[in-house]
């Protein structure tokens, strides 16, 4: 897999090429950059057999959300890095349920395309439900 710095990079040079104007039936065309870097604020939940390593397990949990829609979000999470679970690495259990509930902050990159927005890229499967496009080689 690719690594955060990455991403990032290759994020940040298709950011910098959307920036650029262009023009389409002799109108110019802003394009809106679809990569944001963000700081995410997150409660994750872990159950007791993660306990032994915390870290790991709220890694494991964020790594459910890679590739996929997340409104909280705003986007499609791609990478992350720097995790930190805050209030001093200590979770909360809440009304006898068994989760432990830990507040974590880290540093991702999002893919959020604006609504009306448009994406180059080559479409890899078609549905009736969807399509699947890949979009700056991801």
């Amino acid at each position: 897999t690719e690594d955060f710095s990455e991403g990032v990079e290759r994020a940040r040079k298709a950011k910098k090429e959307s920036k650029m104007r262009r023009k389409e039936n002799g109108l110019p065309v802003v394009v809106v950059p679809v990569f944001l870097e963000k700081k995410l604020e997150l409660i994750v939940s872990i159950l007791p057999a993660g306990l032994h390593n915390v870290r790991k397990s709220i890694e494991e949990n964020l790594r459910l959300f890679l590739l996929k829609f997340t409104d909280g979000m705003g986007g499609i999470l791609l990478a992350f890095n720097n995790l930190k679970i805050a209030k001093g690495g200590r979770g909360e259990i809440l009304n006898e349920l068994p989760y432990i509930h830990y507040t974590v902050q880290c540093d991702a990159l999002i893919f959020c395309p604006a609504k009306g927005g448009k994406l180059s890229g080559v479409v890899t499967e078609s549905f009736h439900s969807h399509v699947s496009l890949v979009v700056h080689h991801y």
